[in-house]
């Protein structure tokens, strides 16, 4: 039933997260959704910017239990993906 009934929720959150993207002007991209992760491509110099769509994703004060988005990343394929737990990871891993 939650995730039946998250996919409301992740579709505000994708609309919210765009027009973040839009206002701020950024060169990253939302790429597509698969289930219930969303594909970025962040641009140079905008890493920290994930954490941003974290809090976004994240921030569900009215819901009874917490939401909780996990970052993972890659520079080469969506299989070779691996967990990211702070930006410094983030950008060493991208480096």
């Amino acid at each position: 039933l939650v995730q039946g009934s998250a996919a409301y929720y992740l579709k505000e959150k994708i609309k919210l997260i765009d027009k973040f993207i839009i206002e701020h002007n950024l060169k990253t991209k939302m790429i597509f959704q698969v289930h219930d992760e969303l594909i970025f491509e962040i641009a140079e110099g905008e890493l920290e910017y994930a954490y941003v769509f974290k809090s976004i994703m994240e921030d569900c004060n009215d819901w009874m239990v917490p939401i909780i988005a996990e970052i993972d990343a890659t520079k080469t394929n969506w299989a070779e993906k691996k967990p990211v737990h702070s930006l410094e990871e983030l950008k060493e891993l991208m480096a």
